[in-house]
Formats: structure tokens, sequence, C-alpha cells
């Protein structure tokens, strides 16, 4: 029930392991990328009012994702604003659930994951002062999933995956 979380460096293929996840379970891919400049109200949504239908709210990114099958991936979530890491406590929790808005007793503002999408994270070490803007995730946020810790490959293999992928793009290039 926790959501997994890959932990390195930036380029060890976090990112490509939930890819292929999505593959292997023929779902389909959703990449949330978090920065420092991601705004609250384009990742989580927003109240908006049209003359013709009233006041409404738009989903921002992450509830489109959660609400339909599929992998959703959520990069570098502690680069991130506040507003938008405590939004995953929840969501990351037994509810499954997210509350927009800050309404918690108003209905239309709830959004809870579809059974069949599987949330899965991922982080730069704020440990590593190479990782500047991150931040170490609160403890009630650490509790809410698994890590897998992904290093960097031994040369020998990271030269084959390179060779692979040149190959598989039609050019040659001498070992």
């Amino acid at each position: 029930g926790e959501a997994l979380c890959f932990v390195g460096e930036p380029g060890v293929g976090k990112t490509e392991g939930a890819r292929f996840i999505a593959w292997c379970l023929q779902l389909p891919f959703t990449h949330l990328q978090v920065t420092e400049e991601t705004l609250p109200d384009e990742f989580l949504g927003t109240p908006g009012y049209d003359p013709t239908v009233g006041t409404y709210f738009k989903w921002g990114r992450l509830p489109r994702a959660i609400k339909v099958p599929g992998i959703v991936l959520s990069d570098e979530i502690n680069l991130g604003q506040e507003a938008i890491r405590q939004t995953y406590r929840s969501l990351n929790g037994e509810s499954a659930t997210i509350f927009l808005d800050g309404e918690e007793d108003t209905e239309k503002h709830i959004v809870t994951k579809h059974k069949d999408c599987f949330h899965l994270l991922s982080l730069n070490p704020a440990w590593d002062a190479r990782n500047l803007g991150t931040t170490e995730m609160a403890d009630a946020d650490v509790r809410r999933m698994s890590y897998l810790y992904v290093q960097e490959p031994p040369a020998a293999v990271l030269k084959d995956i390179i060779m692979a992928k040149l190959e598989a793009a039609g050019l040659e290039i001498s070992a």
C-alpha cells in the first residue's frame, strides 16, 4: 500500500525505471516533473469562475493523472514547494485521497486515486550538496513510502547500454 520512491543521483535511470514498469504492466505512463518553479495552482488545481457555469474547480496535473488507470511518476518531489509536498501525505496514506484548496469538507475538492493508478515518486538525495534546491522530506512523508535506491551501473554495463541505444538508432561507433 505504500508508494514506491526511487532515490538516486540525476541521470541514474529513476524515470526510465518507472517508464519500464509501465511498459511491463502495459499501462499508460504519466511523468509529472516537479521543480522549484512548479506552481501549486498549476500542479494541484485552482478554483475558477465562468458566467455560463458558475464557480468550478480546474484540476491540476496531479489530480488529472491519478483519476485514471496508469503509472504516475512524481519526479523530484523534494524540489517542490511545501504546498505540493504536503499534498502527497494524504495521497500516499491509506485513504489515497488528496484534498485541494484546503476544503476538506467540500466534496468537489476531493480526489481519490483510481484503484488501477499506481503512484511512484523519485527524489534526488537532499544530503548530497550537489543537489542544490532539494529539501529533506518530513517524517510524515518518509513513513508513507518504500524506497528503492538507484545507483549508476558499472562502466561496462553503461557502455553496453549506450552501444545498444546507438545501434537501435541506426548509428555505429567503433568501441
